[in-house]
């Protein structure tokens, strides 16, 4: 499991996407928040290239397998709660 740095110094585990499969070469992600679940991005199989948009639409980058495009929006989410943390 990735964990965070919390700002009292501490690890917290950080919150776990779960993806979804909605059809053929598409994957939604989602994750628990304090108001719910929330749409987190989605990895889509284009050509040969798996593509990755963030919640708001981001474009994030093109991968050559499904899981380097899965990982590449985790490391992006819990990039951007770090930096939100630390401002």
């Amino acid at each position: 499991m990735s964990s965070l740095l919390s700002l009292s110094g501490r690890t917290s585990p950080a919150r776990q996407l779960q993806w979804l499969s909605p059809q053929k070469g598409l994957w939604v992600a989602s994750e628990h928040t304090a108001e719910g679940m929330a749409h987190a991005g989605y990895v889509e199989l284009v050509g040969t290239g798996y593509v990755v948009a963030d919640g708001v639409g981001r474009h994030l980058g093109r991968f050559a397998t499904r899981a380097a495009a899965q990982r590449a929006l985790r490391t992006s989410r819990l990039r951007r709660r770090d930096q939100r943390a630390s401002a």
